[in-house]
């Protein structure tokens, strides 16, 4: 039942998102093209390291081109943004609106749903920013502008997002990504948690049941927080006052790797925390919008 549940979201999710996809392409696309028509006139920068040179340059093509690749980067924080509103929106109208009555009516579990949620939540925001990422640096590579220290625009941002990398970049970014994906995953469980508890203290009470949501996501921000604060204050307590420190002798390499996998174990057991609270509140008859 997962599965079916799976592809029907994906399939309904699809209806938003793969137009939302395209049109970020075609306006990234007509920003690439505009700067390669503009040639050296699409970047100008006077002054500073990235002094593109006293040569004269037609600024009001300069300015065209800078608006269309503003536009291009806008259209990419919105598809990221949207990934997270049709995740709210999905979940709070498919499980906890009318549509949850013919929903938790399927031959499904509590649990199956959560996951199918997730997965294509999560999905379509790795998407995302998979398609942000690869339309950046093709925006980039499309300025024909050399700078003066014989570099490219493309090669100058990716040597500045390398510097000072202790690991090599393929684990760089494979634990980049499966950051993100634990991040991604802990941030959307979350917000089901809020969501369903700001449902179930709706009951019987008035006001607004989507602002109860939001302040108990605020609360769950916070109590994270403090207990994160807690818990590496007394850490770094117990190692002054007993002297122990075993990352101390580690490489910067090691430390690097010690500390994204401890970040990643951080956010699976939230992970693990938030899907059997929310499994466990969604077993019970909820009071439904």
């Amino acid at each position: 039942m997962y599965l079916k549940l799976l592809r029907l979201e994906a399939k309904l999710t699809s209806r938003i998102f793969l137009p939302l996809m395209g049109a970020v392409m075609a306006l990234s696309g007509l920003a690439m093209a505009a700067v390669q028509l503009a040639g050296p006139d699409a970047l100008i920068i006077t002054g500073g390291p990235l002094d593109t040179g006293s040569a004269p340059h037609n600024r009001l093509v300069s300015t065209l081109c800078g608006l269309l690749a503003l536009g291009a980067f806008l259209s990419m924080v919105g598809l990221m943004i949207t990934a997270v509103v049709v995740t709210i929106q999905r979940f709070y109208k498919n499980l906890l609106g009318d549509e949850g009555y013919l929903m938790f009516a399927l031959p499904a579990t509590p649990a199956q749903h959560l996951a199918a949620k997730l997965t294509v939540s999560v999905g379509w925001t790795f998407a995302s920013l998979v398609l942000v990422l690869a339309l950046t640096a093709a925006l980039v590579g499309s300025i024909p502008v050399t700078l003066p220290d014989g570099q490219t625009p493309l090669r100058l941002m990716l040597s500045a997002l390398h510097q000072g990398i202790p690991v090599p970049l393929w684990q760089w970014y494979g634990i980049g990504a499966l950051t993100f994906w634990a991040g991604v995953c802990n941030s959307y469980l979350m917000l089901y948690l809020s969501m369903i508890l700001g449902t179930r203290l709706s009951v019987g009470r008035t006001g607004s049941r989507v602002g109860r949501c939001v302040l108990i996501y605020v609360a769950l921000q916070i109590l994270v927080s403090s207990l994160s604060g807690a818990a590496a204050s007394l850490t770094g307590i117990a190692a002054f006052e007993t002297g122990f420190d075993p990352l101390s002798s580690l490489t910067e390499a090691s430390l690097f790797l010690t500390a994204s996998a401890g970040a990643v174990l951080v956010l699976l057991i939230g992970c693990l925390v938030w899907f059997f609270v929310s499994r466990s509140l969604l077993e019970r008859r909820l009071d439904l919008a």
